[in-house]
């Protein structure tokens, strides 16, 4: 008996646990998007997306321990059909949910190979194999499976009336997008939905001990909040360099210069860029060399100071890179650029 209550209260914790893990995946987890977006990310942040995929596989993880203590907790009975269905689903869904972490991990192996475009069609084929769709019917019946396991939860009267649609609505969010707003009002939905769940497994006699788990989840959650906030924004900065001129030839009309790249005094780069009239300005097209890969940009200069641009693609890190590019005159003879990636 004392080793069943265990085995419950483990389970609960594990329920408590699962919105936090699924939060700081969340907030740790690089921009996401289309592959050449997630690929590039990848490849800018690796350990980032390292870490964020374990933090979602820990997240399964207390899924699967959670559904084992429901489907202790309701062996008979009414809404017991439910409970116990809807956890064998869940558990089996559990390989696709594994799986895509596996698949997780794979893009940073992609985003590694220098010939982007290969990895970026080998990626397309993956994702269109007709093999993937058993994988994507596991991971739908999965989260189902868990609306009908919270289904029986509130017919055996455990949980509220409003707790699976709690679910329902974390699965609406999952499928609407990978953004972070998203995936912070999933989080929020989820703990919800599953704090119901763990305390219909804690019970009444350890209300004390769950008070105390879900203050703990509570603080673990700022904890993990700012640095991982802050770490996922790192993909959002834009990369500020100075550029200073040491080659300047003139072919005909064109005006063809090079440039050292440079930040906080180092010298991250270099660029090359041809320019040609245009009316009053000067139409100039660059590429803008670095360790990670290159930036291709477009500039209309000449009207002033201060010139504007648009980043029309790249390679490596940069592959299909879209955003936008400012200069900026600074004395001595150098600019200050400023890339946005989009």
């Amino acid at each position: 008996m004392t080793r069943t209550i265990n085995r419950r209260a483990l389970a609960g914790y594990a329920l408590i646990a699962a919105p936090v893990f699924k939060l700081a995946s969340v907030l740790v987890w690089p921009t996401q998007g289309k592959a050449a977006v997630e690929l590039r990310s990848a490849a800018a942040h690796p350990a980032a997306w390292t870490a964020a995929t374990f933090l979602w596989l820990a997240f399964v993880a207390c899924i699967g321990a959670g559904t084992l203590g429901l489907a202790q907790l309701v062996r008979s009975g009414r809404g017991a059909r439910l409970v116990q269905g809807g956890s064998g689903m869940v558990l089996l869904a559990m390989l696709a949910w594994g799986g895509a972490g596996a698949l997780a991990l794979q893009e940073i192996v992609l985003a590694r190979e220098p010939n982007r475009g290969a990895m970026l069609a080998l990626d397309a084929d993956m994702r269109h194999s007709s093999g993937l769709f058993v994988y994507v019917l596991l991971i739908m019946l999965g989260e189902l499976a868990l609306v009908a396991v919270f289904a029986g939860l509130r017919r055996a009267r455990l949980v509220p009336l409003w707790q699976p649609l709690a679910m329902v609505g974390a699965i609406v969010l999952d499928i609407a997008g990978d953004t972070k707003l998203l995936g912070v009002l999933e989080s929020g939905l989820l703990v919800l939905a599953l704090g119901t769940a763990a305390s219909a497994l804690l019970g009444p006699a350890r209300s004390t001990v769950k008070a105390k788990a879900l203050a703990t989840a509570a603080l673990l959650v700022l904890a993990l909040a700012l640095p991982a906030a802050a770490m996922a924004d790192d993909a959002q900065q834009p990369i500020v360099v100075v550029a200073k001129s040491y080659s300047d030839k003139t072919v005909g009309k064109r005006d063809v210069f090079k440039e050292i790249l440079s930040a906080h005094g180092r010298r991250v780069g270099h660029d090359v860029v041809s320019c040609l009239p245009h009316g009053k300005k000067m139409v100039c097209h660059g590429t803008l060399f670095f360790r990670q890969g290159d930036i291709y940009v477009r500039v209309l200069a000449g009207g002033g100071p201060a010139a504007g641009g648009s980043v029309t693609g790249g390679t490596g890190a940069y592959a299909d890179a879209k955003g936008t590019i400012t200069l900026r005159g600074l004395p001595h003879g150098r600019d200050e650029l400023t890339i946005k990636l989009g």
